[in-house]
């Protein structure tokens, strides 16, 4: 996906919008058919079951969490177009034996393309600067998928969306008993039951500005759903756009750094 000028531009960096009205996927609100094109899940082929959310970056590669496929048994598709799976590529640092959702990040490249239509198409990344802006700037930031309802409650049968504020570093790791990691960060509210909830893992955070949409975090974790003092969790998809860029073959250089500095 060809980007703006104005996104590679220190001048064009967002400035801060005022908060919208939100919706929530814990109490369940509806998205619109193809108000969130770049939304597919991820379904295990032995079962229909729906197990994890991904975003469309292009004709054949999907980004979602890696911790989905440590944890899934046995082949699955991608639903946009029931398009099967041909390379996962995990991010090298991701370690399941030290930490499940630190660098809690996949692409993965498909067997067949899938085909773009007005309710079909990939979402947009930028680089570090201009989204680390966006993220916090451009709040509150869009999550949707087909998780559960409510904490161990069952799956919504249709996509469902939450509109989460992003939240200070340091009131985000006072929150937890688990460590954030620099290469994770905290969105939601201290006591409003809004957030995502199981099943939702792999799926977008997404923030937009002039009318373009941008990956800016992946569902990852959280402790319980909408807990009160507890927000969601999710991985810092700004640190990994040259990793991204790389894998994908959009760019031909030797890649230098796999992560960026978190700066924090």
């Amino acid at each position: 996906v060809l980007l703006p000028l104005w996104v590679l531009s220190e001048a064009e960096i967002p400035a801060a919008v005022p908060i919208r009205p939100f919706k929530r996927i814990v109490g369940g609100t509806e998205v619109t058919p193809g108000a969130i094109p770049w939304q597919v899940g991820l379904v295990a082929q032995s079962t229909g079951v729906l197990f994890c959310g991904g975003s469309i970056l292009g004709h054949r590669w999907v980004i979602t969490a890696a911790h989905c496929l440590v944890e899934t048994r046995g082949s699955f598709f991608i639903r946009a177009g029931k398009s099967h799976l041909l390379e996962q590529h995990l991010h090298p640092r991701y370690n399941v034996s030290v930490s499940l959702y630190n660098h809690d990040i996949a692409l993965l490249y498909l067997k067949t393309p899938i085909t773009f239509s007005t309710t079909v198409r990939p979402i947009c990344i930028g680089p570090k600067a201009f989204t680390e802006a966006l993220v916090k700037n451009s709040s509150p930031a869009t999550v949707t998928g087909w998780g559960r309802t409510r904490f161990l409650g069952s799956t919504a049968s249709t996509l469902q969306k939450v509109e989460v504020p992003f939240t200070d570093r340091t009131e985000c790791k006072e929150s937890s008993s688990a460590r954030i990691t620099p290469f994770m960060f905290c969105a939601g509210y201290n006591n409003v039951d809004k957030d995502a909830c199981q099943g939702d893992s792999g799926g977008p955070h997404a923030n937009s500005i002039y009318d373009t949409w941008f990956l800016t975090g992946i569902v990852s974790w959280g402790e319980e759903c909408a807990k009160d003092g507890k927000y969601g969790v999710y991985t810092r998809v700004s640190l990994y756009y040259r990793w991204i860029n790389h894998v994908m073959g959009l760019t031909k250089h030797r890649l230098a750094l796999d992560v960026e500095d978190p700066d924090t």
